[in-house]
């Protein structure tokens, strides 16, 4: 890959970057702290990580 595909690689990624500082988060979700829920994670990496493979 040339260089220049790299350095348009990295703009792009950073500039997708750019709008996760001003996400909005409802209220509801910063008012009382809450736990992870491992479960939910470990069912979305095990049905979406395979597929993952084909990009």
């Amino acid at each position: 890959m040339l260089s220049i595909h790299l350095l348009i690689q990295n703009l792009m990624y950073d500039v997708s970057q750019l709008a996760l500082p001003w996400d909005k988060v409802d209220r509801e979700f910063l008012n009382k702290p809450r736990k992870w829920d491992a479960g939910n994670i470990k069912r979305f990496m095990l049905w979406m990580g395979p597929d993952f493979v084909n990009f």
